[in-house]
């Protein structure tokens, strides 16, 4: 089906956009022919429709106007479309959620050195905040958005993924 061709009408009978009227009663009466000698070769309702549009001289004039309609609107004329806005739509709201993902894992919450931070869940506290790395690899070789936590003034820092972190107003 080309843009001159929009519902395909010319391929159903085999006929080129310019033939003329004889050849396209022609190309109908061959292909009603091989639908009689050959039952279901043909597909004669989709022939039938094709006729009926290009047969009339006036209703083909429209359906050529048809296509160089969709000739001249080129893009335009399908961006107009529900089905194309829809997707588009969709395609913007991904990219969105690609680029705030990173802050979704995180819980949308940063937290700041010398803040208190709990164990998600169960509340258990884990230390202070001492810094923050946003590609830490953990032992087992694993990579995720961190924070050091002292778990006590003057002790050895620990490594927390930020996604098991919360902060609570007070200490249990």
């Amino acid at each position: 089906m080309s843009h001159q061709d929009p519902h395909g009408h010319y391929a159903a009978l085999s006929v080129r956009p310019d033939a003329p009227g004889e050849e396209i009663d022609l190309a109908y009466r061959l292909l009603k022919l091989a639908h009689q000698e050959r039952r279901g070769s043909v597909d004669i309702a989709r022939a039938r429709a094709a006729y009926a549009e290009l047969g009339d001289p006036q209703r083909r004039a429209n359906y050529d106007s048809l296509g160089q309609t969709r000739i001249l609107a080129g893009a335009s004329g399908r961006l107009r479309t529900p089905g194309v806005l829809m997707g588009l739509v969709a395609i913007l709201a991904l990219i969105l959620i690609w680029t705030i993902a990173p802050a979704v894992r995180t819980g949308l919450t940063s937290f700041s050195p010398g803040d208190d931070l709990y164990q998600r869940g169960n509340g258990r506290w884990l230390g202070t905040v001492q810094r923050y790395e946003a590609n830490h690899t953990f032992h087992n070789g694993s990579q995720a958005p961190a924070y050091l936590l002292e778990p006590s003034p003057g002790a050895d820092g620990i490594w927390y993924p930020s996604r098991d972190l919360a902060r609570i107003a007070q200490r249990r």
